[in-house]
């Protein structure tokens, strides 16, 4: 999967910007895979003089960028050297390797002329025509870095000036592209309720707020004034492109990111971000556990010092769909395991225990009650009637189940509910009931809106 990456250039007005294509082995384990930067001349006329100029900044852009990150792998290439073993370092953006190799031609895609709209000849402004996606894809397998001006040659020869933000979202939707990112002029979605930036929104929730930015109703929160000025229009138009482009067939997940210092890397390396993020409904939420969780899942059982599991027995449970695992951007940050035992007395009756409840560290209490109540949802449509923990060592993780409803059977549940493995005097249970999987459905989305997983359940 390829890295766009949109890049400014303060020239042109400010209007004129490269677009850069990075193989994802080029980049640390959890990097951007799609991200953008684009000129605002959609629908503004290209004569000749202005064609000129854009050819002449598509020069300067090519040999600035290009040199900047060439001399970016030959700082880290140089810092490597040194490094213990003899192993090549890592840092920025880019792991080190010993040679990059910038690939920029105009042959990556073709353009088509606007032509003459109501009236007005457009002359050298352009629409995206077509996308070489083989030959990019080629480049990027031979871990080449791709850069790509918005001019491009249609079958004719002629040569068209398009608008970069829709030529990031095409090639990205194209490739497949893990990330797209638009940098933006500082606008940005915010949460007025808790006066911060809203961290992510399902794909579906950014259409419905596209639509309401697009209608009447906006004029609510919005003078006649502002949903005219740049400001305005600019945002919709890089939200209407994401929300095009975010989709099963197209980008995995489109990013709306402040251009301010250090605002990608921490879009990028952190939980949460610098901006909002645009998703499919499954990029973050709770489901079940797959063989590439084990080792994550044993890292948190670690931080939690509970290590009697072995990476065998885990990956077994999770062959087996007893673990699963709450994600936000591919990474683990909670887990539990959910393992049905039948009663000896009625084979039709089952009891579900819940084991190795955890989350990263010092995150329990907050993130906890998604991850059980997941578990006590899956234990309902599984068919049990009892939900069934062990007494932990620590009082406050005990209390936690005692506010949730767990109680210490009595010596005839003991015999006639559970089986003689969980006959235990350090246990506890649960009784499940008509409106239990309701309940736990609706606390997933109440703590859902809260953190903002937007996920769901999967």
């Amino acid at each position: 999967m390829p890295c766009l990456i949109r890049w400014p250039i303060a020239r042109l007005a400010e209007s004129f910007d490269l677009l850069l294509l990075v193989p994802q082995e080029a980049l640390p384990a959890n990097a951007v895979s799609g991200t953008k930067v684009g000129n605002r001349l959609a629908g503004i006329v290209i004569d000749e003089e202005a064609m000129r100029c854009a050819k002449q900044e598509a020069g300067f852009a090519r040999v600035e960028v290009e040199s900047a990150v060439t001399a970016g792998f030959e700082k880290r290439n140089l810092s490597s050297k040194g490094a213990i073993g003899g192993q090549s370092a890592s840092a920025g953006l880019f792991s080190v390797r010993g040679a990059v190799s910038v690939i920029s031609s105009t042959n990556f895609f073709t353009a088509s002329p606007m032509g003459v709209r109501d009236g007005l000849d457009y002359m050298y402004a352009g629409v995206v025509r077509s996308v070489n996606v083989e030959l990019l894809q080629r480049q990027l397998q031979e871990g080449a870095i791709v850069s790509m001006t918005p001019l491009g040659s249609s079958p004719g020869g002629e040569v068209f000036y398009v608008s970069s933000e829709e030529l990031a979202a095409k090639v990205a939707s194209r490739l497949q592209a893990i990330k797209l990112v638009y940098i933006t002029k500082g606008q940005c979605l915010v949460d007025t309720r808790q006066s911060r930036i809203i961290a992510g929104m399902q794909a579906h929730d950014a259409r419905n707020l596209l639509q309401y930015l697009e209608s009447d109703k906006a004029n609510q929160n919005y003078s006649e004034e502002e949903r005219r000025s740049d400001w305005f229009s600019n945002f919709v138009r890089s939200l209407r492109l994401l929300v095009a482009s975010v989709s099963p067939k197209g980008v995995r997940r489109g990013h709306l990111v402040q251009a301010f210092p250090g605002s990608l890397l921490q879009e990028f390396y952190t939980t949460d971000g610098s901006g909002t993020c645009v998703a499919q409904d499954v990029y973050q939420g709770l489901g079940c556990a797959t063989l590439a969780d084990a080792t994550s899942i044993m890292e948190l059982l670690a931080d939690a010092q509970d290590e009697h599991l072995k990476l065998e027995q885990v990956e077994a449970s999770c062959a087996s769909g007893e673990f699963f695992v709450w994600r936000r951007d591919e990474v683990v940050l909670g887990c539990g395991q959910l393992v049905a035992h039948s009663v000896s007395q009625n084979a039709g009756e089952l009891v579900a225990e819940l084991r190795q409840l955890c989350c990263a560290a010092g995150t329990f209490l907050p993130n906890a009650p998604a991850l059980f109540a997941y578990a006590e949802r899956a234990a309902v449509l599984g068919g049990a009637q009892l939900l069934v923990v062990l007494e932990s060592e620590d009082p406050e993780r005990n209390a936690w189940f005692a506010e949730r409803g767990f109680v210490s059977p009595s010596s005839n549940d003991k015999a006639k509910s559970l089986p003689p493995s969980l006959q235990s005097p350090r246990v506890y249970i649960k009784r499940l009931g008509e409106d239990s999987g309701e309940e736990a459905e609706a606390a997933i989305a109440a703590y859902a809106e809260e953190q903002r997983m937007w996920g769901g359940m999967v």
